[in-house]
């Protein structure tokens, strides 16, 4: 045998002992054990003392399998006929008991123990614990499981895209505005080079909200790629990673299609009400809460002699004293009690809104004092 060689594997020989049975704190081996090819523990340092409590003394000599519940005994036979043949099996993990038996979470690395020669004499193994590390991976999981839940069952439709805008996720009502019937169906999809989306303009939209700007929609009439028209209101927001670069887009989307129905149904009965204003045998007129007159039918310009745009914006008093109404001082009388004119009609008076939403006085002046002329 080569004397110089042999110098050397006992060198290193020793300094390895050396290492794993009292390593630094900054060593890789955090919990060391050595056992021959009978599975007897034949080195315990201090890093396996420290992590599962047994002294070295209380366990050198003994099998290995004390360390393992019953379970786990034919796979740890099975790791090491594999180790014991030249194969080194890395961060393995397993269980395995500690002084007060309770498992503990490990992750293990068997490798081949030689003598000088190169022949195979037992196993290193090489742990350390991953309890913490474990409880971390089990609270990201469930918090990840959480915002998902959360997404899944949202109100609103809700999909994200990578930084290139093609779709990552969505969301079941985003499935269901957009008329698709699976998931598979959205993924892959980039929002950058829908027909539907480059018709709408909106293509531009999501490009600027790549590079950061967000943006928002406001009851926007929209056909899907798969043909299902909505209207709908949408937020887009750039995600950042902690560089602040742009790695992804979040849309959140609410179909406001009642909404707008509602709001057409409404303008329609406005128009509707405004035909029949105009066609009333009585004269209507309106103001604001200040007095200012906002609506002047054809009857009233009829009767009063003034064009509608003659009197908007003017005060009600200045048409009472005009003549035509003497003594009828409607807005000091605040509309609410009516008053009666020298044209031997009546004036009554309610609460209306303009145009805008804004309260309004609605008077109405019937002419005969009886009805319909």
């Amino acid at each position: 045998m080569d004397v110089g060689r042999s110098s050397r594997l006992g060198y290193r020989s020793r300094f390895f002992f050396l290492m794993i049975r009292r390593p630094p704190r900054s060593t890789l081996f955090p919990y060391t054990t050595l056992f021959r090819s009978n599975r007897k523990i034949t080195l315990w340092n201090r890093g396996a003392e420290e992590i599962l409590g047994y002294r070295a003394e209380d366990v050198i000599g003994k099998a290995i399998a004390m360390l393992y519940p019953p379970e786990m005994l034919d796979k740890r036979r099975n790791w090491q006929s594999r180790v014991m043949q030249g194969e080194t099996l890395r961060n393995i993990r397993t269980k395995i008991y500690n002084n007060k038996r309770e498992l503990v979470d490990i992750s293990l690395t068997l490798s081949t123990l030689r003598d000088q020669e190169g022949n195979p004499r037992g196993t290193v193994g090489i742990a350390k614990d991953i309890t913490e590390a474990i409880r971390a991976e089990e609270e990201i999981k469930r918090l990840k499981e959480f915002n998902e839940n959360i997404i899944k069952n949202a109100p609103v439709g809700i999909f994200t895209t990578d930084n290139k805008g093609v779709i990552t996720s969505a969301n079941p009502v985003h499935l269901k505005m957009m008329g698709e019937t699976s998931l598979e169906q959205a993924l892959g999809l980039n929002v950058l080079d829908l027909p539907t989306i480059k018709a709408k303009g909106w293509d531009k939209l999501f490009r600027q909200a790549l590079r950061g700007e967000p943006f928002m929609l406001h009851n926007e009439e929209y056909t899907s790629f798969f043909g299902k028209t909505v209207y709908l209101s949408a937020r887009c927001t750039p995600l950042k990673d902690e560089k602040g670069e742009v790695n992804g887009l979040l849309v959140v989307m609410e179909d406001v299609s009642d909404l707008a129905k509602l709001e057409d149904e409404i303008k329609e009965s406005g128009r509707y009400l405004q035909k029949l204003i105009e066609a009333s045998p009585y004269c209507i007129v309106s103001s604001n809460l200040k007095g200012e007159i906002i609506s002047f039918n054809k009857e009233a310009e009829r009767t009063y002699g003034f064009t509608a745009e003659e009197v908007l914006g003017k005060q009600t008093v200045e048409l009472a004293d005009s003549g035509e109404i003497a003594g009828a001082d409607l807005a000091a009388a605040g509309f609410g009690q009516g008053a009666q004119g020298v044209v031997g009609g009546i004036v009554t008076v309610g609460n209306g809104e303009d145009d805008d939403g804004n309260p309004a006085l609605v008077f109405l002046l019937d002419l005969a004092g009886q009805g319909a002329k």
